[in-house]
């Protein structure tokens, strides 16, 4: 590996960690939870790609850069759909909530009891 190729895998990878950085402030900072998960899902999809790239560039075709690159698909991919889950699951919680209890207060009754 050239010195080039080395120095510029360090960029990439330190500002893969700024990124990572920037999102636990915006995460801390942050007043909803929606807000929150943007952040959070940010760092998920940005850092390992990062990453990835810097063992790209330091490793070249190397089998543990292949490694390390799956590895990050991986992580890419399971962060949005963590992401998602979660945002799903917090408007169930409060959104969904207040539905019910809409419906209820009208007598709306869509279960097929009958009553």
């Amino acid at each position: 590996m050239t010195r080039a190729a080395f120095v510029v895998a360090m960029f990439v990878l330190a500002a893969s960690v700024a990124v990572v950085w920037v999102c636990v402030i915006g995460l801390i900072r942050s007043r909803t939870p929606y807000d929150r998960l943007h952040f959070a899902g940010a760092a998920s999809l940005m850092a390992p790609a990062g990453v990835a790239l810097a063992i790209i560039l330091a490793g070249g075709a190397a089998p543990s850069a292949v490694r390390g690159v799956l590895i990050a698909l991986l992580l890419a991919a399971s962060g949005g759909l963590t992401t998602h889950a979660t945002a799903r699951a917090e408007w169930l919680r409060t959104e969904g909530e207040s539905r019910r209890r809409d419906e209820d207060d009208r007598g709306d009754d869509d279960r097929g009891t009958g009553a």
